[in-house]
C-alpha cells in the first residue's frame, strides 16, 4: 500500500489551508495594495493572520488556528490588533474571551494595549 509520508501530508495540508485563507481574503478584497497577479508566497504569515482575524468569519479563523497554532495567532493578535485600541476594541475583547480564554477580557485587552504601546515608545 502506498502511503504519503506524514510530513508531506501535513505540508500539503498546510499549503491547502494557506491557499484557502488567501482565496477567502481575495474575495473580501483584502489585498488591494498587492499587484493583481501577486504570488501567494508574497503574502507573509503575519498578514494572513491579521487580515483573517479582522475580516473573515469563525470557520476561517478555525482554519487559521489549525494552520498556525494558538501561540503564533495570539502573538500576531497582540502585536497587530490589540494596539489599534478603540478601533478594534470589541473584536479584541471577543478574541480574548472566546479564543484565548481570558477571564477578564476588558482589563486584559486594555492592559496589553498599554503594555505594547509603552514598549514601542521605549
Amino acid at each position: 500500500m502506498n502511503r504519503i509520508p506524514t510530513y508531506l501530508h501535513s505540508t500539503a495540508a498546510k499549503a491547502a489551508h494557506r491557499h484557502f485563507l488567501i482565496e477567502k481574503l481575495r474575495e473580501e478584497k483584502c489585498f488591494w495594495s498587492y499587484a493583481p497577479d501577486f504570488a501567494e508566497s508574497d503574502v507573509p504569515d503575519e498578514i494572513i493572520i491579521e487580515k483573517t482575524l479582522i475580516y473573515l468569519d469563525l470557520d476561517e479563523i478555525k482554519t487559521l488556528f489549525e494552520l498556525y497554532g494558538k501561540q503564533k495567532v495570539k502573538r500576531i493578535w497582540l502585536e497587530r490588533l490589540v494596539p489599534q485600541g478603540d478601533y478594534l476594541y470589541t473584536l479584541n475583547r471577543f478574541f480574548a474571551w472566546y479564543y484565548f480564554k481570558v477571564k477578564q477580557p476588558d482589563k486584559y485587552v486594555k492592559s496589553m494595549e498599554t503594555r505594547i504601546l509603552n514598549k514601542r515608545l521605549k
